[in-house]
């Protein structure tokens, strides 16, 4: 169940390294595609469908990011569960059940974040990109991938939505807002375990 509960945050935290430059500009001919110096940061408003557009759950809170490889994703409704990472290793914290899992980072360095964080020219090895009116979307060509699409529609330069749709048909639509770029540090990624809390091993 854990592993069932953090997979749609971590997509989503994957999926908003798009957010520091390939949007910025909105155009095939950018050539950077980096999460600002400084980290990106903001609040975000989660809805889960299923396949006929029925809503399965709604969740919200805040996120941040850090390049090279520092992510934050705090759900404040329903329940608190944290889920935060240094590079090394990803801590989930679910402050309700007061449970803390950890598990080393590698399938993030295997992911969208590692790819989206470098060029365009990398980006297009593992992605079929359309840039659209307002919007672009990512077809993943692996074999297995993370996700089936992720469309980020924009406004002034500024991503507002991501949709992200999942080879079981469900839809997973992310609301971004207040977000602001800079004025984070690697500091801001430390997660030190409460004492009296087991922690629970997971593999990658």
């Amino acid at each position: 169940m854990i592993g069932e509960k953090v997979r749609w945050p971590t997509i989503a935290l994957l999926t908003l390294c798009l957010l520091g430059g390939l949007l910025r500009k909105a155009t095939a001919a950018e050539d950077a595609v980096v999460v600002p110096e400084g980290g990106l940061s903001g609040r975000f408003l989660q809805t889960i469908s299923d396949e006929g557009g029925g809503a399965l759950s709604t969740s919200e809170g805040e996120f941040a990011l850090l390049k090279p490889h520092f992510f934050r994703w705090q759900i404040n409704a329903p329940g608190r569960q944290l889920i935060i990472s240094d590079g090394q290793t990803v801590w989930q914290y679910d402050q309700d059940l007061e449970t803390v899992s950890r598990s080393p980072a590698t399938h993030v360095a295997q992911s969208p974040l590692a790819l989206l964080l470098g060029d365009v020219a990398s980006l297009e090895q593992h992605y079929l990109i359309d840039y659209g009116d307002g919007q672009i979307t990512l077809v993943p060509t692996a074999a297995e991938p993370l996700f089936e699409s992720l469309t980020v529609m924009f406004n002034d330069n500024q991503a507002t939505q991501l949709l992200i749709a999942d080879s079981s048909g469900q839809m997973i639509d992310i609301t971004l807002s207040d977000t602001i770029e800079g004025a984070l540090a690697p500091d801001d990624f430390r997660f030190i375990p409460p004492d009296e809390i087991n922690v629970v091993d997971l593999e990658s």
